[in-house]
Order: structure tokens, then C-alpha cells, then sequence
């Protein structure tokens, strides 16, 4: 592999852990919602969920084969 292809894979774990925290505070956000009937405010989670979600997969996508290349570099 050469440096103009080296992948900086603490900042991309660092980028998916934040995505994940996020997902998770909406997530408990949603189970709150639920628990308290509040329908119009859970579809606006949901919403939010959504569009991170498609955050997440556009950023992954832009490193298709990452799990095979980490492997390679370790």
C-alpha cells in the first residue's frame, strides 16, 4: 500500500463511534417518545434517524472494502 492510499483508521473509528453515539441518543430519544405517546415528536426522530443513517452509509461507501483493507495493514 502506498502513503497516497494509507487510511487514517483512528479518525474513522473516530467518525463511526460518533455516529454511533448519535444513533444512540436517538435511539433512546425514540424509546422515550413511545413510552410517552408523543407520536408527532417521534416521527421527527425518526427523521433525524434517517438522514444520519444515510450520513453513515454515504461515508461507507466511500471506503467499500475497509474491513478487507484493515486487515491487510495490520
Amino acid at each position: 500500500m502506498t502513503s497516497t492510499n494509507t487510511i487514517d483508521y483512528p479518525k474513522l473509528f473516530a467518525v463511526r463511534l460518533e455516529y454511533s453515539r448519535a444513533l444512540l441518543t436517538l435511539s433512546l430519544q425514540q424509546q422515550e417518545l413511545i413510552n410517552e405517546d408523543d407520536y408527532s415528536s417521534l416521527l421527527d426522530v425518526l427523521g433525524k434517524k434517517q438522514r444520519l443513517l444515510g450520513q453513515l452509509d454515504q461515508y461507507t461507501k466511500q471506503l467499500p472494502r475497509l474491513w478487507e483493507q484493515w486487515q491487510q495493514d495490520r
